[in-house]
């Protein structure tokens, strides 16, 4: 189980808890813990279905918050 990020991509709240998760693996960069929530999903469901309610949601959050969030980055200009 992931500990709670303090980022979030602010999905909604009926969306897949894996996208939940997916999400907070994906911002704090931990691969292989993608990696297992892609495949365990993928066991359980169809590859449109993972798609659809697990992936989508997800890169669609990073993209739109990719416009908003703050820069961590110390090499930002």
């Amino acid at each position: 189980m992931l500990a709670a990020s303090p980022q979030t991509l602010g999905l909604p709240p009926e969306v897949d808890p894996v996208a939940h998760q997916l999400g907070a693996a994906a911002l704090d960069l931990d691969g292989p813990a993608v990696r297992r929530l892609l495949a365990d999903h993928l066991a359980c469901t169809s590859v449109e279905a993972t798609w659809e309610n697990v992936l989508r949601p997800v890169l669609a959050a990073i993209g739109a918050g990719g416009r908003t969030w703050p820069t961590a980055s110390p090499w930002s200009t």
